[in-house]
Protein backbone atom coordinates (compact mmCIF):
# COMPACT_ATOMS: atom_id res chain seq x y z
CA UNK A 1 0.00 0.00 0.00
CA UNK A 2 1.46 3.16 -1.24
CA UNK A 3 0.72 6.67 0.09
CA UNK A 4 0.48 9.89 -2.08
CA UNK A 5 1.79 13.04 -0.16
CA UNK A 6 1.07 15.90 -2.07
CA UNK A 7 3.21 19.20 -1.25
CA UNK A 8 1.40 22.78 -1.29
CA UNK A 9 3.25 25.66 -0.78
CA UNK A 10 2.26 28.29 1.81
CA UNK A 11 -0.77 30.25 0.83
CA UNK A 12 -1.47 28.11 -1.73
CA UNK A 13 -5.60 28.22 -2.55
CA UNK A 14 -7.24 25.19 -1.20
CA UNK A 15 -9.79 23.72 -3.86
CA UNK A 16 -13.45 24.53 -2.98
CA UNK A 17 -12.38 26.69 -0.30
CA UNK A 18 -12.95 30.79 -0.74
CA UNK A 19 -10.13 32.77 -2.16
CA UNK A 20 -8.98 35.31 0.54
CA UNK A 21 -7.50 38.42 -1.09
CA UNK A 22 -4.64 40.46 1.28
CA UNK A 23 -2.89 43.23 0.03
CA UNK A 24 -0.33 42.55 2.22
CA UNK A 25 0.41 39.30 1.34
CA UNK A 26 4.01 38.55 0.22
CA UNK A 27 2.98 34.78 -1.55
CA UNK A 28 3.28 35.12 -4.74
CA UNK A 29 0.44 32.73 -6.94
CA UNK A 30 1.54 29.45 -7.96
CA UNK A 31 -1.69 28.54 -10.09
CA UNK A 32 -3.29 30.71 -13.12
CA UNK A 33 -6.20 30.80 -10.72
CA UNK A 34 -4.47 31.97 -7.64
CA UNK A 35 -3.31 34.90 -9.94
CA UNK A 36 -6.76 36.34 -11.50
CA UNK A 37 -8.46 35.63 -8.21
CA UNK A 38 -5.51 38.27 -6.60
CA UNK A 39 -5.97 40.31 -9.06
CA UNK A 40 -9.75 40.64 -8.81
CA UNK A 41 -9.39 41.51 -4.69
CA UNK A 42 -6.97 44.00 -5.52
CA UNK A 43 -8.46 45.91 -8.50
CA UNK A 44 -11.79 45.80 -6.39
CA UNK A 45 -9.78 47.02 -3.11
CA UNK A 46 -7.81 49.94 -5.04
CA UNK A 47 -9.74 50.57 -7.80
CA UNK A 48 -9.00 50.92 -11.94
CA UNK A 49 -7.01 53.45 -13.23
CA UNK A 50 -7.54 53.78 -16.90
CA UNK A 51 -4.87 55.59 -18.70
CA UNK A 52 -1.34 54.65 -20.64
CA UNK A 53 0.69 53.98 -17.38
CA UNK A 54 0.29 50.88 -14.66
CA UNK A 55 -0.01 53.36 -12.21
CA UNK A 56 -1.24 56.97 -11.97
CA UNK A 57 1.73 58.13 -9.35
CA UNK A 58 4.42 57.01 -7.14
CA UNK A 59 4.80 54.67 -4.11
CA UNK A 60 3.88 50.99 -3.38
CA UNK A 61 2.19 49.74 -6.39
CA UNK A 62 -0.12 47.51 -4.03
CA UNK A 63 -1.57 50.82 -2.47
CA UNK A 64 -2.34 52.57 -6.00
CA UNK A 65 -4.92 52.33 -8.22
CA UNK A 66 -4.64 49.79 -11.00
CA UNK A 67 -5.29 49.39 -14.29
CA UNK A 68 -5.90 45.79 -15.88
CA UNK A 69 -1.91 44.90 -16.50
CA UNK A 70 -1.00 46.70 -13.49
CA UNK A 71 -3.10 44.38 -10.84
CA UNK A 72 -2.72 41.43 -13.39
CA UNK A 73 1.45 42.30 -12.69
CA UNK A 74 1.35 43.13 -9.25
CA UNK A 75 -1.01 39.56 -8.33
CA UNK A 76 1.46 37.84 -10.39
CA UNK A 77 4.63 39.47 -8.45
CA UNK A 78 5.45 42.89 -9.20
CA UNK A 79 6.43 44.30 -6.10
CA UNK A 80 5.31 41.69 -3.48
CA UNK A 81 8.49 39.85 -3.12
CA UNK A 82 10.09 39.11 0.00
CA UNK A 83 13.42 38.27 0.71
CA UNK A 84 12.26 36.24 3.39
CA UNK A 85 10.82 33.86 1.01
CA UNK A 86 11.97 31.39 -1.07
CA UNK A 87 9.84 31.18 -4.12
CA UNK A 88 9.22 28.54 -6.84
CA UNK A 89 10.31 30.88 -9.36
CA UNK A 90 9.66 28.52 -12.25
CA UNK A 91 6.05 27.45 -11.03
CA UNK A 92 5.37 31.34 -10.38
CA UNK A 93 6.19 32.18 -14.24
CA UNK A 94 3.99 29.39 -15.40
CA UNK A 95 1.12 30.64 -13.39
CA UNK A 96 1.77 34.25 -15.00
CA UNK A 97 1.86 32.64 -18.50
CA UNK A 98 -0.73 30.49 -18.38
CA UNK A 99 -3.27 33.07 -16.05
CA UNK A 100 -2.31 35.36 -19.45
CA UNK A 101 -3.53 33.33 -21.87
CA UNK A 102 -6.79 32.35 -19.70
CA UNK A 103 -7.82 36.38 -19.61
CA UNK A 104 -6.99 37.46 -22.89
CA UNK A 105 -8.80 34.58 -24.52
CA UNK A 106 -11.92 35.04 -22.14
CA UNK A 107 -11.63 39.21 -22.48
CA UNK A 108 -11.73 38.32 -26.74
CA UNK A 109 -14.34 36.07 -26.18
CA UNK A 110 -12.51 32.90 -28.09
CA UNK A 111 -8.76 32.01 -28.62
CA UNK A 112 -6.46 35.22 -29.48
CA UNK A 113 -5.17 34.95 -32.92
CA UNK A 114 -1.59 35.66 -34.26
CA UNK A 115 0.14 37.22 -37.28
CA UNK A 116 2.05 34.26 -38.93
CA UNK A 117 5.17 33.86 -37.77
CA UNK A 118 4.29 35.48 -34.67
CA UNK A 119 7.07 34.42 -32.05
CA UNK A 120 6.14 33.75 -28.20
CA UNK A 121 7.39 37.26 -27.42
CA UNK A 122 5.50 39.06 -29.80
CA UNK A 123 1.96 36.89 -28.87
CA UNK A 124 2.63 37.53 -25.15
CA UNK A 125 3.44 41.31 -26.02
CA UNK A 126 -0.42 41.11 -28.20
CA UNK A 127 -1.88 39.81 -25.31
CA UNK A 128 -1.21 41.95 -23.15
CA UNK A 129 -2.03 44.85 -25.62
CA UNK A 130 -5.67 43.62 -25.79
CA UNK A 131 -6.15 43.27 -22.19
CA UNK A 132 -5.29 47.31 -21.78
CA UNK A 133 -7.29 47.96 -24.34
CA UNK A 134 -9.83 45.93 -22.69
CA UNK A 135 -9.28 47.62 -19.14
CA UNK A 136 -9.32 50.94 -21.08
CA UNK A 137 -12.18 51.53 -22.50
CA UNK A 138 -14.41 54.18 -21.63
CA UNK A 139 -16.26 53.61 -19.05
CA UNK A 140 -15.15 50.55 -17.41
CA UNK A 141 -15.64 49.64 -13.63
CA UNK A 142 -13.36 48.30 -11.02
CA UNK A 143 -16.46 45.90 -10.74
CA UNK A 144 -16.41 44.67 -14.44
CA UNK A 145 -12.67 44.49 -14.20
CA UNK A 146 -13.09 42.08 -11.58
CA UNK A 147 -15.46 40.16 -12.93
CA UNK A 148 -13.51 39.51 -15.95
CA UNK A 149 -10.80 38.43 -13.67
CA UNK A 150 -12.93 36.10 -11.79
CA UNK A 151 -14.72 34.50 -14.98
CA UNK A 152 -11.06 33.77 -16.74
CA UNK A 153 -10.46 31.55 -13.29
CA UNK A 154 -13.55 30.12 -13.50
CA UNK A 155 -12.58 27.43 -16.22
CA UNK A 156 -9.93 25.85 -13.09
CA UNK A 157 -12.89 25.65 -10.69
CA UNK A 158 -13.29 29.45 -9.14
Amino acid sequence: MSVRITRRLPGHPKPREHFQYDQESDVLPVTAQWLLLWAAGHVEKVGLFQGDNRFPGTGRTVTLQASMLGAFDVAGEDGRGSSRRVYDWSAVRAANALALVLLSDHLNGSPVEFPAGADEEEQRYLRRRLVHVWGCAPGRTAAEAAEMFRAAADPFGA
